[in-house]
């Protein structure tokens, strides 16, 4: 499985649709931080994928291994992954021509089938040999809604992207000001804390900071059960929309046809510049326009409509 949140549960859609009508799914290699999430979200044979050091990683290999499988799609473009089948002495390898791995794999998934233009699910179900669908047609995942907030109305921000600075959309402080008959949750992990804060002191009476005190399974409780998740491009905004959650998803300088988030209730906004998307981390000009050519108003009015149902 992928190493990123979102792209995991990209491949988790795909991996649910091609075996949900056959008796028994796959094993799924997973990264261990995605563990107790995938566990809640499937029924599958989960293995974690320990590789911090060099005992860790003969321990994974020795639970591969025993269980003698017999093909393996490989999801990451790296080397080192399709050169984790191979030791595991796995016979078919299946993955995308990349990294120099090729002679690693058996059957080689053109390059061009991994492309920016296209949504992950095309890529995923190239690897896999299975139908492509729509990302707008996902129905979504139940999943119990978190019993601390069930009784309320709620729209959850997310406004951190792992990623780096270039997918962090600034206007959710000035957001919070527009929703100002909105209950705000604010996730994300310790890394989003001050941000957060800054942003739950504009109205701390319907404004509540959750970031860093949420694990990814409780974080999608509270996905489950909010009237609004808007989100930058980044796993929780995936999450959200795997859930089917509605979604207003911020793409700074990425793309939605690549990542556009699951869902028949999701969304994205963009800014109309030359420059993107750049897929950098920092923004080489310096200027971030496509930061502040997203206003906090044109946001506020599509989460009004995600709030009424009128996503799409």
């Amino acid at each position: 499985m992928p190493n990123w949140l979102g792209d995991c549960l990209c491949a988790l859609a795909v991996i649910t649709r091609r075996y949900s009508s056959e008796p028994a799914g796959p094993a799924l290699i997973v990264p261990p931080q995605f563990f107790g999430l995938l566990s809640e979200l499937s029924d599958y044979v989960l293995i974690p994928y320990k590789r911090k050091s060099h005992e860790e990683l003969q321990e994974t290999f020795s639970l591969v291994r025993r269980e003698w499988f017999e093909r393996v799609y490989i999801l990451p473009h790296s080397f080192s992954s399709a050169l984790f089948a191979f030791r595991c002495g796995i016979s078919e390898r299946v993955g995308i021509r990349a990294e120099l791995r090729s002679v690693l794999l058996t059957k080689r998934i053109p390059a061009s089938r991994a492309s920016r233009k296209s949504h992950l699910i095309k890529e995923y179900a190239a690897v896999f040999g299975s139908d492509e669908f729509d990302p707008g047609s996902w129905e979504g995942m139940p999943f119990a809604d978190d019993a601390r907030f069930a009784d309320h109305d709620y729209t959850v921000f997310c406004p951190g992207a792992r990623f780096g600075p270039a997918k962090q959309w600034p206007g959710f402080t000035a957001l919070a000001g527009i929703m100002a008959d909105t209950q705000v949750l604010v996730l994300g992990d310790s890394h989003d804390r001050e941000q957060a804060e800054l942003i739950a002191q504009t109205a701390p009476d319907r404004i509540t900071n959750m970031a860093g005190e949420t694990g990814l399974a409780d974080a999608a409780r509270i996905l489950a059960g909010a009237k609004c998740v808007v989100a930058n491009d980044s796993g929780l905004m995936h999450l959200a929309g795997y859930l089917g959650a509605p979604v207003v998803g911020i793409f700074c300088s990425t793309s939605p046809p690549w990542t556009h988030p699951l869902g028949k209730a999701s969304q994205a906004v963009t800014a109309e510049i030359q420059c993107r998307p750049c897929f950098k981390r920092t923004c080489k000009y310096g200027h971030y326009k496509c930061h502040s050519l997203i206003t906090p108003e044109r946001v506020a009015r599509l989460a009004a409509k995600a709030m009424k149902g009128d996503a799409q």
